[in-house]
């Protein structure tokens, strides 16, 4: 008997080590996606670049209701897509060299009725995106915070949820010259 609990246990860890190694958009098939909880607004540190030099972007979080959210905290790279597309409104492909980071319930942020949390300066590069050609841009950010409703005075949580990817953030547009 205590060898099946020994591996029903042994299973449950890594069950649970995978899990928690997953990104929010790994999750959105299985999570109902909500919107309209959520707002994102992004910006650009200026709107005039030169070939290789950095692009940083901030994302400000908003909670859009009179509920109090708790979402599981990470690198804003992890807490967005971002959808770049050239002046022919062509989207640009990224390498997929995203931010690394680990998911887990170690790190919540609480997010107030009606309160915004704007996110550090990050550089596009985390998104895996590397701007070698002139050019116009415009940027999108698109929500993948995982998060849940704070109940009975934020002493229990409700059912978890994805955002959705209908709620994106306004158009950011740059110019990249030699």
């Amino acid at each position: 008997m205590s060898r099946y609990l020994n591996s029903s246990f042994l299973l449950c860890t890594v069950i649970a080590s995978l899990l928690s190694t997953q990104p929010p958009s790994a999750y959105a098939g299985e999570l109902p996606a909500r919107s309209g909880i959520f707002s994102i607004r992004l910006e650009s540190d200026k709107m005039l670049y030169r070939t290789g030099e950095p692009i940083s972007v901030r994302v400000t979080v908003r909670n859009n209701t009179g509920s109090y959210y708790a979402i599981y905290m990470m690198p804003l790279c992890a807490l967005c897509n971002l959808q770049v597309l050239n002046s022919q409104g062509l989207p640009v492909q990224s390498s997929g060299r995203r931010c690394a980071f680990s998911w887990g319930s170690n790190n919540i942020g609480e997010f107030p009725a009606h309160k915004s949390s704007v996110e550090e300066w990050m550089n596009i590069k985390s998104w895996g995106y590397d701007f070698d050609k002139p050019g116009n841009y415009t940027i999108t950010a698109t929500p993948t915070i995982v998060a849940f409703e704070r109940t009975q005075n934020r002493a229990s949580s409700g059912p978890s949820f994805i955002t959705s990817a209908e709620d994106k953030s306004n158009s950011v547009h740059i110019q990249i010259v030699k």
